[in-house]
């Protein structure tokens, strides 16, 4: 890798540090709000659904808000474990290992951490609506299996980052053994 090339890396690293941070940040800051006030006022939780899921504000009690908020919470995790991944990653980079298998171990993580938000995130919101709609009335309860261009595009995204930091740990491994012929 050229120098000039290094450099352009090592400072879309450091920026793409801080978009991971704010990233972070943003992400447990809305969550934090979110879990605060369907807690506090459990009817609000219909505020984040659309009309078509038959969630009846009148019935929900606050147990069902925080057992939806935990399975939820998952989902961040999630996402703020492959965030965190992300980070240490370009942070790699900026210290001028590209090529390098702890580089392809953190790509990998984000790639995976991404996927169980994806696939998780399925399965919560089929559970969240369950957990919602229990207090209906017989025939008003609702099974809700969501799949979408919304769960679609980070399953790929995920499936990409992964796949990616199996060709890098391929590369680092050549890179090595190249190393250790000069």
């Amino acid at each position: 890798m050229t120098a000039d090339a290094l450099d352009e890396l090592k400072r879309l690293s450091r920026l793409m540090q801080w978009a991971c941070l704010i990233a972070i940040a943003v992400v447990l800051i809305a969550i934090t709000y979110t879990v605060t006030d369907v807690v506090i006022r459990p009817a609000a939780v219909t505020n984040y659904f659309d009309a078509g899921a038959a969630i009846d504000a009148d019935r929900i009690t606050r147990t069902q808000v925080v057992l939806a908020a935990a399975v939820n919470i998952v989902t961040i995790a999630f996402i703020c474990r492959a965030l965190f991944a992300l980070w240490q990653m370009f942070g790699v980079f900026r210290a001028g290992h590209v090529l390098h298998r702890r580089t392809a171990r953190l790509i990998r993580s984000a790639g995976s951490n991404f996927l169980g938000a994806a696939l998780w995130g399925i399965v919560a919101n089929t559970l969240t609506v369950v957990i919602l709609t229990i207090n209906n009335a017989p025939g008003e309860r609702q099974i809700n299996v969501n799949l979408s261009t919304d769960q679609l595009f980070p399953l790929l995204m995920a499936g990409t980052l992964f796949a990616v930091g199996h060709v890098l740990t391929a590369a680092a491994a050549i890179d090595e053994e190249n190393r250790a012929f000069v």
